[in-house]
Parts: structure tokens; sequence; C-alpha cells
């Protein structure tokens, strides 16, 4: 916290696949990510609070794991609310953002491989390396065997419809009108 320049933040653990995307998406201010313009920066304060609650039996296996970063808090949210987030949160806004990254992820890899006619395989790794995840923070099998469990029915669901959509038009144009305007008088200006 800089009380000079009004900047506040706070430290939180997320998953490394989490800090990954948070990189890679949102910009620093004065060593912290700023958030605040997106719709995570309203679940992320919800658990500001003004002391640790630290509950050693509530704190999950997976919290130690984690990577810390740091984000910006509002002057409001700081003052009203306060300045800590206790580890529960920390753990459910890592899940609640790990979970999107997997919905995009494996939309993006359908839509590739569906509309695109990339395989399956290598829409996988090209999503991977686009967004730069390293192989301890989101990994080629983790993601692929996510994208079966989840997607393969959606997949199927939207090669059919492609299918039946490229049936039903067969490329024809629709047929030219041959008949001529005869019935149709010229318009004249009086003078």
């Amino acid at each position: 916290m800089n009380k000079n320049s009004k900047i506040y933040s706070t430290t939180i653990k997320v998953h490394p696949a989490v800090f990954r995307y948070i990189d890679n998406t949102f910009e620093k201010t004065s060593g912290a990510y700023d958030l605040r313009g997106h719709l995570l920066y309203n679940f992320i304060s919800t658990g500001l609070n003004r002391k640790s609650i630290n509950m050693p039996s509530m704190i999950p296996l997976m919290y130690e794991k984690m990577k810390e970063i740091k984000i910006v808090i509002g002057s409001f949210d700081y003052h009203h609310y306060g300045w800590e987030i206790p580890p529960i949160h920390q753990v459910a806004i890592s899940n609640h953002i790990y979970k999107q990254i997997l919905f995009d992820a494996c939309y993006r890899i359908m839509v590739s491989h569906v509309f695109g006619g990339l395989p399956r395989d290598t829409a996988i790794k090209e999503y991977l390396n686009e967004h730069f995840f390293e192989e301890e923070e989101l990994n080629y099998p983790a993601l692929r065997k996510h994208y079966q469990r989840h997607w393969i029915d959606t997949e199927k669901i939207a090669k059919e419809n492609v299918a039946e959509f490229n049936t039903s038009s067969s490329h024809q144009l629709p047929e030219k009108n041959t008949r001529k305007n005869v019935g149709l008088v010229p318009f004249r200006i009086k003078q």
C-alpha cells in the first residue's frame, strides 16, 4: 500500500493457470494487477475483510501450492470493507477463474475443430501455446481429458448442425426472377 499515490493492493494466492491468465490479460499498476474494470473485481472485493480470518481447519491443502499475486483494491473498498481476503475466499476466486479458463479453452478448441477443420489435438496444443501456458500451469493431458469428459457431446451436436446446414442449403443460389415488370408505370414529374 502506497498512501501517497492512493493505490491500495492485497495479496492473494491463485492456481498457477489463473496466475498466467491474469498476467496475460490485465495491466499492472504499482506492481499489482488492476482488475477494477472487470467483473472479476466484484467477486474478489466481496471477500475483503479488515482482519485476517485464519481458520486452519478450513484451509484447503491446495492453498500451499498456489502462487501469490497482488491485486489493486479501490480506495472505497479498502476503507469500507478491508484489505485482506481469507484463504477460503482466495481458493473460491481461484477455482472460479480456473473454470472460466477451462470453458474458454474448450469452446475455442471445439470451434477450431468443428468449424475450422483443425484436428482436436492440434487445436489443444495451439490454444496452450497461444496463451503461453507452461507445463505446471495447464498441460496438454489435463486439458485434453477435461475436453473429452465435458465437451465431446457438445462437439457432436455442433458437427450434426454443420452437416444439417450443409445438406439443407446444398449451395444453390435462388432462382432468378425472369418475369418483367409489365404492370408498372414510369414515374413522371409534372412541370
